[in-house]
C-alpha cells in the first residue's frame, strides 16, 4: 500500500535518533572504562613509586619521588590536553548538531508552506487553463500556432530523413576512385577546361561509371539538407513567434488570477528551502569530520596517544610484575610483597577493562558507522525531495525491510539507497499523466487548454508545441510522430517560472 514521502522521511529520522542515541551510549560506555583505567594507572604509578624505594635504597627518596613525579606531570599533562581536545571536539560537534537542528525545523516549516504553494500553483493553473479556453483571441492565436508547429515538424522529419539518407548514401560516393577523379577535376562544370586526349579518356570514365546521373544524386544529398534547414529556421521562427503570442495571453490571465504571485512566492521559497538543505549538508561534513577525530582518539591512534607512549618508554606500560614479585621475595620485608600484591590486582582490574575496551570497540565504531551513514541516508532522502507531498513509495515494505538489513550489515548504504530509489514516485502534475515531465507552469496551463481546443488531430501538435517552449521531452503521443529530433527553442521568457520551486522534480 502506497505511503506519502513524509511519512518514509519520518520514520528514516526517528531510525536516526535510535542509531544516534545507540552510538552516543557506546562511546559514554567507553568513556567510564577508559576513566576507570586511568585512575588504576595512576595508582599503578603510585605503587610502582613506593616500590622504588625498597628497589632504589642508594638513592634518596627526595630523588625518588622528583622522578617518578616529573613522569606522572607529563603524563597528566598529555592527558589533560587531550581531554581538552575533545571537549573542543565533542563542544563542536554538539553546536554543529544543534544548529542542523535548527535548520531542519526550518526545512520543515518551508517544505510544509511549499508543499502549499504546490496545491495552490495546481489549482490556479488549472483556472488559467479553463479562462483560456474560452478566451477568443486565445483560441484564434492556438490555432495558427499548433499548425505552424504542425509544418514544422513535418519539415524537421523530412530534414532528419534526408540527413539519414545521405549519411548512407554519401559514403558511396567517396569511395568510388573514379568518382572522386572526376568529381576533383570539376568535369561536367563550366570551369572544366581538359582539352585533347585527357578529355577524351575524362568522357569515356564519366561514360563507364555514369558520372552525370551520379552527380545529380550526390550534389542533391550535399546540398539539398542545408537548404531545407534554413526553410526550417524561417518556420521555427514563425512559430516562436506565435507561441509568443499565446504565452502573452497565459501570463496576462496568469497575472489577473493570482498564478503569478503564488509563482513568485514559491519561488522564493524553493530557494530558502535549497540554500537550507545545502546548508545543513554542509554543516553535516563539519560534523562528521568532528566525529571522525573523536573516533581517532577513542581508538587510542591520535597524535597525544603516540606523545604519552614515547614519554612513558617501558618504564610503567612493560613493567612485568612477575619480575616484581621475584626482586620482592628477595628483600627480608614484607612491605613491598603488599605493594607488588596491589600492583597485581591492578594489572588483573586493568586486563580484564583492556578486554571489555576490545569487545565494544567494535560495537561503537559499528553504531558510529551506521549512524554516520543513516544520516547521509537522510540528507539525500531530502535533498532529492523525497519528502515533498507530491512524493510517495509504491513499495513501501521494502523499506522496513531494507532498514532491518542495512541495520544487521546484510545491506550497505548505497543498496539501501537504491532500494529507496526504486520505491519512490512523484505525483504527476494536474494536467494529464503523460505530461508530468512539463516543468514549466506557463506550458501546463497552454497545454491544458490547448488539448482540448485541438482535438484529436492536432494534440500531437499541442505537446510539441509546448515541448519546444520548455525544453523538455514527452513520450510519443501518435497522430504524426513522437517528439521532434531536433533542438528545441529555449524556453520562453514570458513565463512566470523556469520549472519547479526547486532544483529537485518534488516542489
Amino acid at each position: 500500500m502506497p505511503i506519502e514521502g513524509a511519512a518514509v522521511y519520518q520514520t528514516l529520522n526517528s531510525l536516526l535518533a535510535e542509531q544516534t542515541q545507540a552510538a552516543e551510549r557506546a562511546r559514554e560506555t567507553v568513556g567510564e572504562i577508559e576513566r576507570e583505567m586511568q585512575d588504576l594507572l595512576d595508582q599503578r604509578a603510585k605503587s610502582l613509586m613506593s616500590l622504588a624505594q625498597h628497589f632504589l635504597p642508594e638513592l634518596t627518596k627526595a630523588a625518588i619521588e622528583g622522578n617518578f613525579q616529573n613522569l606522572r606531570g607529563d603524563l597528566l599533562a598529555i592527558l589533560t590536553e587531550k581531554e581538552n581536545r575533545r571537549r573542543e571536539l565533542a563542544g563542536t560537534r554538539d553546536a554543529i548538531q544543534n544548529d542542523i537542528r535548527k535548520s531542519q525545523q526550518t526545512i520543515d516549516r518551508v517544505t510544509k508552506s511549499l508543499d502549499a504553494k504546490v496545491v495552490e500553483r495546481g489549482q490556479l493553473e488549472a483556472k488559467v487553463a479553463e479562462i483560456l479556453k474560452t478566451n477568443g483571441d486565445f483560441q484564434e492565436r492556438s490555432k495558427l500556432a499548433l499548425q505552424a508547429e504542425e509544418r514544422l515538424h513535418r519539415n524537421e522529419q523530412r530534414v532528419a530523413e534526408m540527413k539519414q539518407e545521405a549519411a548512407e548514401k554519401l559514403p558511396r560516393y567517396q569511395k568510388s576512385r573514379l568518382f572522386r577523379y572526376l568529381l576533383a577535376r570539376e568535369y561536367g562544370q563550366p570551369s572544366y577546361n581538359k582539352k585533347g586526349i585527357i578529355a577524351e579518356l575524362d568522357r569515356w570514365v564519366a561514360g563507364m561509371i555514369r558520372f552525370n546521373e551520379a552527380r545529380v544524386g550526390y550534389d542533391f544529398l550535399k546540398n539539398t539538407p542545408p537548404l531545407v534547414e534554413e526553410e526550417v529556421a524561417k518556420r521555427r521562427a514563425l512559430f516562436n513567434e506565435l507561441m509568443g503570442q499565446v504565452e502573452a495571453i497565459e501570463k496576462s490571465e496568469a497575472d489577473k488570477i493570482g498564478l503569478t504571485a503564488v509563482l513568485k512566492e514559491g519561488d522564493s521559497l524553493g530557494t530558502e528551502r535549497d540554500t537550507l538543505v545545502k546548508q545543513v549538508e554542509s554543516l553535516n561534513r563539519k560534523s562528521t569530520d568532528a566525529q571522525n577525530e573523536l573516533q581517532v582518539m577513542d581508538a587510542g591512534q591520535d597524535s597525544f596517544y603516540k606523545k604519552a607512549l614515547d614519554r612513558f618508554g617501558t618504564f610503567l606500560g612493560q613493567t612485568r610484575t612477575a619480575l616484581l614479585e621475584q626482586r620482592a621475595r628477595q628483600t627480608p620485608g614484607t612491605e613491598d610483597d603488599a605493594i607488588v600484591r596491589e600492583i597485581a590486582q591492578l594489572d588483573e582490574r586493568m586486563a580484564s577493562l583492556k578486554s571489555q575496551l576490545d569487545s565494544l570497540a567494535d560495537d561503537r565504531q559499528t553504531r558510529d558507522r551506521i549512524a554516520g551513514e543513516f544520516e547521509q541516508i537522510v540528507m539525500r532522502f531530502r535533498s532529492a525531495n523525497y519528502d515533498s507531498g507530491r512524493s510517495y513509495f509504491e513499495d513501501y515494505p521494502s523499506i522496513p525491510e531494507a532498514c532491518t538489513d542495512f541495520q544487521s550489515g546484510r545491506l550497505d548504504v548505497n543498496g539501501f539507497w537504491n532500494t529507496i530509489q526504486q520505491a519512490q514516485r512523484f505525483r504527476p502534475n494536474w494536467v494529464a499523466t503523460s505530461a508530468e515531465v512539463i516543468a514549466s507552469p506557463t506550458g501546463r496551463a497552454i497545454l491544458g487548454a490547448m488539448v482540448d481546443l485541438a482535438g484529436g488531430a492536432m494534440q500531437a501538435a499541442a505537446y510539441r508545441g509546448v515541448q519546444r517552449r520548455s525544453d523538455i521531452t514527452f513520450p510519443s503521443m501518435g497522430g504524426g510522430g513522437g517528439s521532434a529530433p531536433v533542438s528545441m527553442s529555449p524556453p520562453s521568457s514570458s513565463s512566470s517560472s523556469e520549472g519547479n520551486f526547486t532544483t529537485g522534480d518534488g516542489f
